[in-house]
């Protein structure tokens, strides 16, 4: 446990143990999952039926802070399930709030896919498992998209496999960056003049170190970054960099076409990532991102290696 995360839960006067109390239901805590965008994240059993297991999110009230950061994942969340369409998401079970604090009590899933490149030999997944598990991340950027918000902290450790029964599933999480990118009249926001740096600089767009306003196209640029980390033997080009000019010098380096030729020499389904990366940049701020399309090319790099869609996960 970080020392933010212990210093969270005591202050809160929360720990194995502790019960957290909803309007219907009431939830132990059975131990500290770890540390989410904004707050702690603990299992937990309902006392309804302690045979099962949940998450349960808590975020800390801060005097200065208007809205809770919860309260845009729960909009998220329940939009989706309301739609039908958060296949790829953690079901919404309980939320509430105390003087203290408030929580939302979620499915709870398993580890991440930072977590599970970490111990995979040198560190990647497997070319067609990697493939094939970024398209089901594909499917949650566009599910999300067409609730009209931005992610803007795409990455390995927000994607989770499932549990028992759903190890196959891949889940979006974290929520705590996202941002709607219409107004209240469904209309596309006036981008802001300057944006301050935001996120985790290995994933970031280009457009971001140039301090301009996150587009949909930028979530699908994080995600083919996040795509290359997850298979690519020596990892993205600037894994070593954490200067943020020296990053952005490398990743605009990086669409020269000697140096992706290069970079994927090695890689059976060169030619269909060099094709991804020249959709994602031509891809302007207004416009939506063409799922389809690249779904077709991802399917398409999956046949490279003979990956099939109910082939077996690097983890089963």
């Amino acid at each position: 446990m970080s020392d933010q995360e212990e210093s969270i839960s005591i202050s809160l006067g929360l720990g194995v143990g502790s019960t957290i109390s909803s309007t219907t239901d009431q939830y132990l805590i059975q131990k500290v999952l770890g540390e989410g965008g904004f707050g702690t994240v603990f299992s937990v059993t309902p006392a309804s039926n302690s045979s099962i297991s949940y998450a349960l999110k808590v975020e800390k009230k801060v005097p200065e802070r208007k809205e809770p950061k919860l309260k845009m994942e729960i909009n998220i969340l329940e939009n989706l399930q309301k739609r039908k369409i958060n296949q790829r998401f953690t079901n919404i079970y309980d939320k509430g709030k105390t003087k203290t604090f408030y929580f939302i009590v979620m499915e709870l899933v398993g580890k991440s896919l930072a977590d599970i490149k970490d111990i995979r030999p040198h560190r990647i997944l497997s070319p067609g498992c990697g493939i094939r598990v970024s398209i089901q991340c594909l499917e949650s950027i566009e599910a999300l998209h067409s609730v009209e918000y931005l992610h803007r902290d795409l990455k390995p450790a927000n994607f989770c496999i499932g549990t028992q029964g759903k190890k196959r599933n891949i889940y979006m999480l974290d929520f705590g960056m996202a941002r709607k990118f219409t107004n209240s009249k469904g209309e596309l926001k006036t981008p802001r003049k300057i944006v301050n740096f935001k996120g985790t600089l290995k994933f970031a767009p280009l457009r971001l170190h140039e301090g301009n306003e996150y587009s949909r196209k930028d979530d699908a640029e994080s995600w083919f970054y996040m795509v290359n980390d997850l298979i690519m033997p020596k990892g993205l080009p600037w894994r070593l960099e954490s200067d943020l000019d020296g990053v952005r010098v490398l990743k605009e380096k990086f669409r020269n076409d000697i140096d992706l030729e290069v970079y994927y020499k090695s890689t059976k389904c060169k030619g269909e990532f060099i094709q991804l990366l020249r959709l994602i940049d031509q891809i302007q701020f207004t416009q939506a991102v063409n799922f389809k399309a690249f779904t077709k090319i991802m399917e398409a790099a999956a046949s490279c290696y003979n990956y099939g869609p109910n082939d077996p996960y690097d983890w089963e």
